[in-house]
């Protein structure tokens, strides 16, 4: 596992964002994992501006999201897939139908999770970009007794809605459910970023950071055991956690 500190998160976004743009451009077919938040949308318009710049093609891209609440259509406003239009779909070149996002209002959710399972399972991700929450959940894989390998529904952890709900009207409309990529899934990816930011992620990264465990209490640990993962944060949280 590789720690990479930038001077802010503008930085690290740009990083990452580089890095992705070498996978695609170096691949003839890639396959990218996708993350959605607040986090990683620096990233999406860092690759916009490589692909305004004709330094990037997503012609022959497919990408694969690592989760979708469950109740809300695809055009709602926060929805992932939503998300994913507006921040980076409708301003690339990618066929939008070599994009997949996990349909979350489907009435057959048994489908919808095998649709999901069977994308991950026949499309070799290249590359995974990732974000991490307050209490390390990756995905919406939350901190439990046990985790699972395989795409799930899960019950979204009351934390989690909390943080949640500054992108809805309340905290009462954020869904409870969601589709989420099992940790197994992740950890397929030939490659893993994770990017970082905020003195509310300090405690689980510096347990990602310093610590040896592996706990499903910090979901996020799990990367530890993949052999290309790269953590990107900015100075201020190096500073906070003590990582020189």
């Amino acid at each position: 596992m590789k720690i990479i500190v930038s001077k802010n998160h503008d930085e690290s976004s740009l990083k990452v964002a580089l890095i992705m743009s070498e996978i695609i451009n170096s691949s003839k077919n890639p396959v990218i994992g996708l993350a959605t938040g607040g986090t990683v949308v620096n990233v999406y318009q860092e690759l916009v501006n490589l692909y305004n710049e004709r330094k990037l093609s997503f012609k022959n891209t497919k990408t694969i999201n690592l989760d979708e609440y469950i109740g809300i259509a695809p055009t709602h406003e926060q929805s992932y897939r939503y998300f994913m239009n507006s921040n980076l779909f409708d301003k690339i070149d990618i066929d939008i139908n070599n994009t997949f996002v996990p349909i979350g209002n489907n009435s057959d959710t048994d489908k919808a999770l095998a649709d999901f399972q069977y994308q991950l399972d026949n499309n070799d991700r290249d590359f995974q970009l990732l974000g991490i929450g307050p209490n390390g959940h990756i995905a919406f894989n939350e901190p439990d007794k046990y985790l699972h390998a395989n795409a799930h529904m899960i019950s979204i952890a009351a934390t989690t809605i909390e943080a949640n709900a500054r992108f809805f009207a309340s905290k009462d409309e954020v869904p409870k459910k969601a589709f989420t990529q099992g940790m197994g899934d992740i950890l397929k990816a030939k490659s893993i970023a994770l990017l970082a930011t905020g003195e509310n992620k300090a405690n689980v990264i510096k347990s990602l950071i310093f610590g040896d465990d592996v706990s499903t209490d910090n979901p996020s640990t799990f990367l530890k055991m993949h052999a290309d993962t790269t953590i990107f944060i900015d100075e201020n949280l190096a500073n906070i956690i003590g990582y020189k």
